[in-house]
């Protein structure tokens, strides 16, 4: 999160544009949080006040150090924490059938 956003890269050749990245943003954008395509910077990584990967396996993936130091405090935040429950939920309803 930067600036009150869930940042993602935008789709090319440097990332993969995965179907989790897209339910993420989809989750996102039904539960009202505001999202943004944008090359996350190093700069950047000092500002964030929370940081998640997405990823087949790994889901939602808080990540709370980068190079030793702590984001935001060194605990998952809010955001990333309700976009894990909300992921694991229609996860849930899929396999459901829904």
């Amino acid at each position: 999160m930067l600036d009150g956003r869930v940042l993602t890269a935008p789709n090319s050749n440097a990332i993969l544009p995965g179907i989790t990245r897209g339910l993420v943003l989809r989750l996102c954008d039904r539960a009202g949080i505001p999202e943004q395509e944008h090359m996350l910077t190093r700069a950047d990584l000092t500002r964030v006040s929370e940081l998640f990967l997405t990823g087949t396996t790994t889901e939602v993936l808080p990540v709370v150090r980068v190079d030793g130091q702590p984001v935001a405090g060194g605990q998952p935040g809010p955001v990333t924490r309700r976009l894990q429950e909300a992921y694991r939920e229609a996860v849930a309803e899929l396999l459901r059938g829904g």
